[in-house]
């Protein structure tokens, strides 16, 4: 079974539970639910929807890199240590400021695959070009 038959099958049994019975949906959630279902469905030409967590993924005083290798370039590269983070309305995305002014979306640090790096290893490899 593939992802689309399992969304169908889960969008009739939806279907299925007010029949004869108490529905257990208001037609509010069932509009709420069928759109998140076609949401979930993969797209003809491979588009990812980005979709914020409840919760960030990083929180202050988290130091994030990244690591790229170009035709031209490769190496890791240091982003910053993060000083505030709030949940951005405009993006509708979690929006991280760091320590240099700089600000970035869970979203495109996400696509960077930015990760966590500790104070240790930044003072050793990253401190020392000041």
């Amino acid at each position: 079974m593939n992802i689309n038959e399992i969304i169908d099958k889960i969008k009739l049994a939806i279907d299925l539970c007010g029949d004869g019975g108490n529905d257990p949906f208001t037609k509010e959630e069932r509009d709420e639910i069928g759109k998140w279902l076609e949401v979930q469905r993969p797209k003809e030409y491979g588009h990812n929807i980005w979709h914020a967590g409840t919760k960030q993924e990083w929180k202050v005083g988290d130091i994030l890199a990244y690591y790229e290798c170009s035709t031209d370039h490769e190496g890791e590269y240091f982003i910053g240590k993060i000083t505030k983070v709030y949940y951005e309305p405009y993006y509708e995305d979690w929006f991280y400021e760091f320590d240099d002014g700089c600000g970035a979306t869970e979203e495109s640090l996400s696509a960077d695959e930015c990760y966590t790096i500790s104070e240790e290893y930044y003072n050793k490899h990253y401190n020392k070009h000041k």
